[in-house]
């Protein structure tokens, strides 16, 4: 019986390691959300490499924006469309929204229908408001250096 709990615990200490060192998505969105995107970024790291979900969109943010990091589309295409592949739909909103403005990609202006806006209401969906293009994503008001 001894061995057998040794190996039970040995086995689920295997299981949940990741869980026990990950940083958390919510001390990392404290942390964002308060500007400390170097907490932000080594909270989020561990967890967005290993496909969760929040922390990828968390990781799109601040590629996306250069909020702690250096500007790069390239990892915020790459961890919104993780996020966005799991269903999360403010990362597929801000992956419509870079396609739209072609920052990272060609410009596509039919890349709301993708990002799942139709899904999102009841109501048929002609087109995005020009107004409130690209306003979720820049979550903290700062002026965007994109051209």
């Amino acid at each position: 019986m001894q061995r057998f709990s040794s190996g039970f615990l040995a086995v689920m200490l295997f299981l949940f390691s990741s869980v026990i060192w990950a940083g958390s998505f919510k001390a990392g969105w404290d942390a964002y959300s308060s500007t400390d995107y170097t907490t932000a970024l080594s909270e989020w790291q561990d967890l967005a490499d290993s496909g969760d979900p929040d922390a990828c969109y968390g990781m799109g943010l601040l590629y996306g924006n250069g909020f702690g990091v250096d500007m790069d589309d390239e990892l915020a295409l790459k961890y919104y469309g993780i996020a966005a592949a799991a269903g999360h739909a403010e990362a597929q909103y801000n992956l419509g929204v870079m396609h739209q403005n072609g920052w990272g990609v060609p410009i596509n202006e039919h890349s709301w229908h993708w990002a799942g806006f139709t899904r999102w209401t009841s109501r048929k969906v002609t087109t995005p408001s020009k107004r409130t293009s690209g306003s979720r994503l820049r979550r903290n008001s700062v002026t965007s250096t994109r051209s």
